[in-house]
């Protein structure tokens, strides 16, 4: 933590329970602290519905974890500040902005530019970066990040007229991790949704229709797997790239660079018909008319 984390490490304070995430060969990957929860909490016991009663002997049952930093999209008109000039009592400074004036005013935050993946290629996606800030309505004096995003142009036709989608602010808690890793990971997170959506709709994750209550837990987390093992078997064949193992594409899906979920599963199935295979089980081969019976029942 001390090599790796943005905030260091100096040493646990109070009851921990940390853990370390460890692969087959003995490569460490990652490490979570638990600590003990805090003791007045009022949203949190008012949520809770606790009583001080009911506080004091539910409270070693939860535990709050340590030494994360997030980020998040904020609203354009937050209320932000700076630290109060020093000496006095003040903490929050007096003079109040919101994510938006940063981004019309150069005077609060210079202009900057990063390489950002996006979109099939590296792209110069300008922003601005105010740190550090106070959110004295949210994180109060924990010192926050803004991270304002410039919005990105389009053209509904290749003449077209140029229009512009609107800006992103980003809020984060960590204030030392470039902002370029910031932004890509705040891009990459479509990819979380397209597997969420590949994973439900077409595995059917949470639709499974089972008999044992253990299977219950169980049956979700074998398609996760197997929806894994499909994505790295589809690198380990043929690559990352769309080539022409996969079916043609429709005309308003002919740009397509990488082979989506579904791609993937209608491969399978022609592999599977084209090359039968006894299964362990010793029942019979999966067919297209099998398949078809099957999706329909």
């Amino acid at each position: 933590m001390q090599q790796y984390h943005d905030r260091g490490f100096s040493g646990a304070v109070g009851e921990n329970v940390p853990y370390l995430a460890r692969e087959a060969r003995g490569r460490e990957l990652a490490v979570m602290v638990f600590g003990a929860a805090a003791g007045k909490v009022a949203a949190r016991d008012q949520f809770l519905g606790w009583s001080v009663q009911q506080r004091a002997e539910r409270l070693n049952g939860i535990a709050n974890q340590q030494r994360v930093s997030g980020v998040a999209r904020a609203r354009k008109d937050l209320v932000l500040c700076r630290r109060a000039p020093a000496p006095g009592p003040r903490f929050y400074g007096k003079t109040k902005f919101p994510p938006e004036r940063v981004r019309r005013r150069d005077s609060l935050a210079p202009g900057q530019t990063a390489p950002i993946f996006h979109g099939g290629c590296f792209r110069q996606v300008p922003f601005k970066e105010l740190a550090p800030g106070y959110w004295q309505g949210g994180a109060r004096r924990r010192p926050v990040r803004l991270l304002v995003v410039a919005p990105v142009g389009y053209r509904t036709s290749k003449n077209g007229r140029k229009y512009y989608r609107q800006p992103a602010y980003l809020l984060t808690t960590d204030l030392t991790t470039p902002a370029a890793v910031l932004l890509q990971d705040d891009l990459d997170r479509w990819g979380i949704e397209v597997n969420h959506r590949d994973e439900k709709e077409i595995l059917g994750v949470g639709q499974a229709q089972v008999w044992n209550e253990q299977s219950v837990s169980k049956v979700p987390v074998l398609l996760v797997a197997m929806y894994s093992w499909l994505l790295l078997a589809g690198l380990a064949c043929v690559g990352p790239q769309r080539t022409a193992d996969y079916p043609p594409l429709p005309k308003w899906r002919r740009g397509a660079k990488r082979p989506s979920c579904l791609d993937l599963v209608t491969r399978l199935r022609q592999q599977l018909a084209e090359h039968p295979t006894t299964l362990a089980t010793a029942a019979a081969p999966p067919s297209y008319q099998t398949m078809v019976q099957a999706a329909a029942a």
